[in-house]
């Protein structure tokens, strides 16, 4: 097998991605892993090459700046032609990346000397470096930490139009490869769901690159907000919780089989995609939300699930685990894996989604109990309602809905699905097994309920 091999993983800091990176720099194979988002996550920064972590003497893991002994002193200098607001712009962002970065006082104070000499020899005055120091010094860390609900107006709306990009190397079949997307782009609208999140024309984009440094696998996580892009070997996730029917896997595979395009020195553009149906974990949003919803209600868990319904629930650990194996063995065996529709599996028990969260919830707090079921015509009239006044409000109120008419429609459907193809394929088996999956589950929520604070009633 290839070794040395770099890996760009866009949607990176998202929910399935960040915990592909973290699988992704334990394999010896990979030399090097990209990460393209909107925003970083404190995971990620972790693995930056400009921090090193180290364990104080309480045991507790730390994080500092760290620098290469041959770094030059790079700052723009005090004497450029530059605006001054800019000059004084540089002084207190450098602060803040301290700031943001370090996770001791002690850290924070031992680096920004360090810099302050790095300014000073850059010449910039005195009062304006301790002006810059004092402004950011007594402010608190977490204000500078990145969250993705800071970016929640940047996003796109589901009411804008998203244009996917597909972004590939130069190369002598430029033109070919162009020519081909733009002709095929109509096979994925053959889709239904497909169709809503990529109701608009691609862009190609080419940019310079060695191909032959590129062999390496590209994750797209959250269809609605990725990039399309083309290297020696790439693996598309379709990750859409929402659909109100599951993905045709015909039209998936259609796609895939478009996407099977020579490349320079040989190489070939291999694709699969991986569909998890319900995913759960760690950093879950619905599952804190759901619980303090549940003691806003006195402990009392409601639900609109029946009770022959069935869905399948993967931890999240094992559906990153299954994109790092099918990309490892997609350069192994591209003729089996290219083209291919894997569902993620687990040992997680198949089951209402209110009797998962209910054992959850059981480990760490005993008074959480079920209530009693939401018939589905009220809340089918309570969405419709809910929609009359979003159209009223519109022109002064973006409201965003807190459940939609297809997604209601999902919750109450049984899907669910035994398979092994991806054992089969190439070998998956789960990381993670059910105890061990609620076992770290459990343990965020306990984190998250200490960390966090519940509506408040009014």
């Amino acid at each position: 097998m290839a070794q040395n091999l770099v890996y760009l993983v866009t949607g990176g800091c998202g929910y399935i991605g960040e915990r592909i990176v973290a699988l992704l720099v334990k394999e010896e194979y990979v030399k090097e892993v990209r990460v393209v988002d909107i925003v970083e996550t404190e995971l990620i920064q972790h693995f930056s090459t400009d921090l090193m972590l180290y364990v104080d003497i309480q045991g507790n893991i730390q994080i500092d700046i760290y620098r290469k002994p041959n770094a030059r002193n790079s700052y723009l200098r005090a004497d450029s032609n530059h605006p001054n607001f800019l000059k004084k712009g540089i002084l207190k962002g450098q602060f803040i990346r301290l700031k943001r970065l370090c996770s001791t006082d002690e850290a924070f104070e031992t680096q920004s000397m360090d810099l302050i000499s790095r300014f000073r020899a850059r010449g910039y005055q005195e009062s304006h470096i301790k002006d810059a120091f004092d402004s950011v010094k007594l402010l608190d860390r977490r204000d500078f930490q990145l969250k993705r609900k800071e970016y929640s107006k940047q996003k796109l709306s589901c009411n804008e139009v998203i244009t996917p990009l597909f972004i590939t190397q130069q190369s002598k079949q430029s033109d070919q490869i162009r020519s081909i997307i733009y002709k095929h782009w109509n096979t994925l609208k053959l889709d239904s769901d497909l169709k809503i999140i990529l109701d608009t024309s691609t862009s190609v984009i080419l940019i310079k690159a060695d191909i032959t440094e590129y062999k390496h696998t590209l994750i797209l996580s959250d269809a609605a907000h990725s990039t399309f892009c083309g290297y020696s070997t790439a693996i598309i996730s379709l990750n859409k919780s929402s659909p109100e029917k599951p993905i045709m896997a015909n039209a998936v595979q259609t796609y895939c089989d478009k996407q099977m395009l020579p490349m320079s020195q040989g190489n070939k553009l291999v694709t699969c995609a991986i569909r998890p149906s319900n995913v759960y974990g760690g950093k879950c949003k619905s599952l804190i939300e759901s619980y303090f919803s549940a003691k806003f209600q006195k402990g009392i868990i409601n639900y609109i699930e029946p009770e022959n319904s069935d869905h399948n629930y993967t931890y999240v650990g094992n559906v990153a685990w299954m994109h790092v194996l099918a990309a490892r063995n997609l350069q192994l065996k591209p003729d089996l894996l290219g083209g291919q529709v894997y569902y993620a599996y687990d040992d997680t028990p198949m089951r209402q989604r209110y009797k998962l969260i209910k054992e959850l919830y059981s480990e760490i707090d005993l008074s959480v109990q079920l209530g009693t079921r939401i018939p589905y015509w009220k809340m089918w009239l309570i969405v419709q309602i809910h929609s009359i006044i979003r159209f009223l409000v519109r022109p002064f109120w973006n409201l965003k809905p807190f459940l939609t008419l297809p997604i209601l429609k999902l919750v109450v459907s049984t899907f669910s699905y035994e398979t092994d193809k991806a054992f089969r394929h190439f070998a998956y088996q789960p990381l993670y097994s059910w105890l061990e999956s609620k076992y770290r589950t459990c343990k965020w929520l306990q984190l998250a309920k200490l960390n966090l604070k519940g509506p408040r009633k009014t």
